[in-house]
């Protein structure tokens, strides 16, 4: 399967979400989550399917937290 993130290579300079007035790119939006699957990951290679909850408001950072899971 091909990952969601090599699909949004070609997109990468096209907008991906407009949120609180902002428009963030698909660059900026995986960066932004797999920066956030490192912290979650916490020098780990498989969280070994472990629960995660979360707790975010919706728009970007939604997003991000969810690609990162």
């Amino acid at each position: 399967m091909i990952s969601i993130f090599e699909k949004s290579i070609p997109h990468y300079n096209k907008i991906a979400i407009q949120s609180n007035g902002k428009s963030y790119r698909y660059s900026e939006l995986n960066r932004a989550s797999q920066n956030f699957a490192q912290v979650l990951l916490d020098k780990k290679t498989d969280l070994l399917e472990a629960r995660v909850a979360y707790m975010v408001n919706p728009g970007f950072d939604y997003v991000r937290v969810q690609l990162g899971i």
